[in-house]
């Protein structure tokens, strides 16, 4: 993760008195082949995406890498996708109507770790008007991205 440069550099120059609030581990045993594992302050990973990218057909969405499993919200929708990574890398059979229970869970680490760094989280427009809206154009880019899956494993 591009937060684990920090720390990794500070590792390498001995530097142990780090500011409060980072959020990434040093790579540097991993690195060396000491460790498997980055020690994080968290034990799952967030990506968070609130906003739009036109002309990629992006939407605002966040997800969650936790233990085996990968979940995404869509905020526009209010839909999760949730995947095994373990057995799924190419993120091909969405889980979440069958566990409920783990979209749950790993929807709550989310919100309390975007609460904690005080994220901002996209909010309805009230002055949205589609005839006016510049990513009309990329509307079936944008649906291909939600709707298929990001990569094909032959």
């Amino acid at each position: 993760m591009g937060y684990d440069l920090f720390p990794t550099i500070c590792d390498w120059l001995n530097i142990s008195n780090l500011p409060s609030g980072i959020e990434g581990g040093s790579l540097a045993s991993v690195l060396k082949g000491e460790s498997e594992e980055v020690k994080r302050e968290n034990d799952f990973l967030v990506f968070h995406f609130p906003h739009y990218q036109l002309q990629k057909g992006s939407h605002p969405v966040s997800s969650i890498v936790w233990k085996d499993f990968k979940l995404l919200k869509f905020y526009e929708t209010g839909d999760f996708r949730l995947y095994y990574l373990k057995e799924d890398t190419a993120e091909n059979l969405n889980l979440a109507t069958i566990r409920p229970d783990l979209v749950k869970k790993m929807d709550g680490l989310m919100e309390e770790y975007l609460i904690k760094i005080n994220a901002k989280l996209p909010k309805i427009n009230p002055d949205y008007n589609r005839n006016n809206d510049p990513g009309r154009e990329y509307q079936d880019r944008k649906y291909s991205l939600m709707n298929e899956p990001y990569f094909i494993i032959d």
